[in-house]
């Protein structure tokens, strides 16, 4: 048994949550002895973290400048949201710090933090994308080992913890195309790096799907899906605008997204410049999309940027038919018209693709099928984890 140390910034739903609740119910599984510290104790996924992890909050050592506090991700006091607290924040970061200093901004907020002062056989900062919690999990944690994962292939946050990386003695990449570029920036390491997909429970992911769904928004004879954050690299910007020329084209449909996230509002408002409020419904979060999933009538992902998109495989648990981008990360998962069909991030040419589906009902009986049939199998990484462990 292993004594192993996960870092998080909170369980709110997303799939970096979702994945690492995946993790910790493996780890369980393997009868490991785990701990989950969080930079905020919250958030709707809590309830599917395993009973036996011990979940912790991170301890502010000294009170920090409400700045400092919305840096490191904690949930925003009125003190915090003020325009000074706001202000200052962006100060620091573009000004007195910047991309090339940015480190000695997080050595900054170390100094706030206690330390965990147990010792560890393993620590795994899970979150990663350039958080805190990499430069905690790097100096104020005791291990024989650590790891840190990278979930997406757009490394534009890297600045923020490029001085914490090496201090890690395994990089964790949730699919090739972010192995290539992590090891275009860190090829220095790249004998550290490799790929280690997500767990994720398919049986669990098809039970929850069977839940009651009762949600009086979720209605209409064709319903499109999308769940994921409202950021910009999922493209929800570009989905606007596909849902404004298929209603100028007389489809009758609804295409709902669900997720939570800093562009949500203004998500609205496009929606409502575009005069498509009633056909691109933004729901916000739902604790279980999966009976959501089980019944739309197609599944859309037209993202910009992906890791190891656990929303297609969640898709594909589920057989249900899937129109994503074609970026290198659903190149992965998904082979245009054999289990899935992908298209270029284009308003037209992906309205046109939505349309040609739909009308081809051979065709998506045929993506169907091919889905049931497919294997979807994620055990198998957990040796890579226990080789590491050993070595």
């Amino acid at each position: 048994m292993s004594k192993i140390l996960v870092l998080g910034r909170t369980m709110d739903m997303g799939g970096t949550e979702v994945a690492m609740a995946a993790l910790l119910q493996k780890l369980v599984e393997k009868k490991e002895d785990v701990t989950l510290l969080l930079v905020e104790k919250r958030g709707v996924l809590l309830e599917r973290i395993p009973k036996e992890v011990e979940v912790r909050q991170m301890i502010w050592d000294k009170k920090p400048h409400p700045a400092l506090e919305r840096i490191v991700g904690k949930r925003e006091t009125p003190a915090e949201r003020s325009f000074y607290a706001r202000g200052m924040g962006v100060f620091l970061m573009r000004v007195v710090y910047g991309k090339k200093r940015y480190g000695k901004l997080y050595e900054r907020i170390l100094e706030c933090v206690e330390p965990e002062t147990k010792q560890y056989d393993l620590v795994f900062d899970f979150f990663g994308f350039g958080a805190f919690t990499t430069a905690f999990g790097a100096r104020k944690t005791n291990a024989r080992k650590k790891a840190v994962w990278f979930h997406g292939e757009n490394l534009w946050w890297l600045f923020r913890t490029r001085d914490f990386i090496p201090e890690y003695d395994k990089i964790y990449c949730v699919s090739e195309p972010v192995r290539k570029q992590v090891i275009a920036r860190f090829p220095e390491l790249a004998d550290r790096t490799e790929v280690l997909l997500n767990f994720i429970d398919i049986k669990q992911v098809q039970r929850r799907s069977e839940e009651p769904l009762s949600d009086p928004q979720y209605t209409g004879e064709l319903k499109f899906l999308t769940v994921g954050r409202a950021s910009e690299e999922k493209g929800y910007d570009i989905a606007v605008q596909i849902t404004a020329e298929l209603k100028k084209r007389g489809l009758c449909f609804k295409w709902f997204i669900i997720g939570d996230g800093r562009d949500l509002n203004k998500l609205r408002t496009m929606a409502k410049e575009y005069q498509v409020e009633q056909e691109i419904i933004f729901l916000g979060m739902r604790e279980n999309p999966a009976p959501y999933v089980k019944s739309c009538d197609l599944y859309l992902q037209p993202s910009r940027h992906e890791g190891y998109p656990i929303t297609i495989v969640e898709a594909r648990s589920l057989q249900k038919v899937i129109i994503a981008s074609d970026i290198p990360s659903m190149r992965e998962q998904i082979r245009d018209g054999e289990n899935g069909y992908l298209c270029p991030l284009d308003v037209m040419q992906f309205a046109d693709k939505i349309q040609k589906v739909l009308a081809d009902q051979e065709g998506r009986d045929a993506v169907r099928k091919k889905l049931r049939e497919e294997p979807i199998d994620f055990s198998a990484g957990y040796a890579q984890i226990e080789a590491f462990a050993k070595k």
